[in-house]
């Protein structure tokens, strides 16, 4: 079956299962006001899709703290696709 396969190497198949490990999803923690992520106010969120999907301009991700990294990590679960727009200078 792997011979007719474009890339046998990227096929699901095989391999070890992976052993059992505790998650902790850091959205979990967020606050769902999502305050700490649109800190600025001048953050805009187009939408990509009426169901999924986002795109978000000025915010920098570097300057997230913990709290805004949670309601990074919530906002990307609601989304489920996002994207940032940075123009290049």
């Amino acid at each position: 079956m792997n011979q007719r396969l474009a890339r046998p190497e990227y096929y699901p198949v095989g391999g070890p299962p992976l052993p059992p490990f505790d998650h902790h999803d850091p959205g979990f923690d967020a606050d769902p006001s999502l305050e700490d992520l649109f800190y600025n106010h001048q953050a805009e969120v187009k939408a990509i899709n009426p169901i999924i999907g986002a795109e978000v301009k000025g915010i920098q991700l570097a300057e997230l703290g913990p709290e805004g990294k949670q309601q990074l990590a919530l906002f990307v679960a609601q989304k489920q696709v996002v994207g940032e727009y940075s123009p290049s200078s």
